[in-house]
């Protein structure tokens, strides 16, 4: 939020999506920034979910995936015990 209210200025990013170009500027709905976005990213609306709090760390996807296979492995094993 401290980006959102430092923000100064008319247009805030641009976005082309399925063909046409969306402008997203200051105090207006616009849809959640991709890939093709660019602007100030940081001052566009960027939702996450409850569940973004119980974020400890950052992990690369790969080590995030292993965890939870190793995790189901080892919830699998005391299962079968």
């Amino acid at each position: 939020m401290d980006e959102v209210n430092k923000f100064r200025g008319e247009i805030v990013g641009e976005r082309g999506l399925a063909g046409r170009e969306e402008v997203c500027t200051e105090g207006e709905y616009c849809t959640l920034p991709t890939k093709n976005t660019t602007g100030k990213i940081e001052a566009m609306a960027l939702y996450a979910g409850e569940s973004v709090g119980e974020v400890q760390r950052v992990q690369p996807k790969g080590e995030i995936v292993r965890d939870i296979v190793e995790e189901a492995k080892n919830i699998s094993f005391q299962i079968s015990e």
